[in-house]
């Protein structure tokens, strides 16, 4: 029996276009053999589990690390390119139409990789509101796939492991790290991209009320 369900935050409950802003950062700072996936590491690393790091302090350390300098001027605009992909963020369709269906029967809690400013954005639109635990990473320091993150959501939730189902759309860090720490996992594979995968998956949210019925 399913008691609590845990969501991933970004394209998973809402929109974001993370991919996109950051190959746009890479191209402006030049960022040479640098990709997507490097920065999306890296933020694990640094920027989503320090809630006082701007995104142009994170820059500036990726820069350094690889031994190179940019000027103020192209770390702001980077810094400004990041800011930016919110402004285009927001609820998919389903998302809270589902979270008030499932929110009567089950406790719900958010499990979610992200900076300050994400953190500020979901409570600003009101999403937090449909949870009854919270799990930031800028706030608790711990980044999926990280199992004390998913020890400390159900230790916030009061849930046990194995009565839990977690959702998201990153196989590694929604998933099998859910796996590992003992929950049930269902990928939500919106645009059919994750195939080959030995994994239930969804292609939106309506699908896990078929998932705990």
């Amino acid at each position: 029996m399913t008691d609590a369900i845990f969501f991933d935050l970004w394209n998973t409950l809402l929109y974001c276009p993370t991919k996109d802003m950051l190959d746009k950062i890479i191209e402006r700072v030049n960022l040479v053999d640098t990709s997507y996936t490097d920065l999306i590491f890296r933020m694990r690393e640094t920027l989503f589990i320090k809630n006082d790091m701007s995104f142009g302090q994170f820059i500036e350390g990726v820069c350094s690390e690889r031994n190179i300098m940019r000027s103020k001027n192209v770390v702001f605009e980077a810094e400004k390119i990041w800011k930016s992909r919110l402004d285009t963020a927001g609820y998919f369709p389903e998302t809270v139409e589902v979270l008030k269906a499932l929110g009567k029967n089950h406790k719900l809690g958010l499990i979610s990789n992200t900076d300050s400013s994400g953190a500020e954005y979901a409570r600003k639109i009101g999403l937090t509101d449909y949870f009854d635990a919270i799990i930031m990473s800028s706030e608790v320091g711990l980044s999926k796939p990280d199992p004390l993150i998913y020890e400390k959501a159900l230790f916030e939730l009061g849930a046990k492991a194995g009565e839990c189902l977690m959702i998201g759309d990153n196989p590694q860090a929604d998933v099998y790290a859910a796996q590992k720490a003992g929950l049930d996992a269902v990928l939500i594979d919106r645009v059919g991209i994750h195939t080959g995968l030995e994994c239930r998956k969804i292609k939106d949210l309506r699908g896990i009320i078929e998932v705990v019925v």
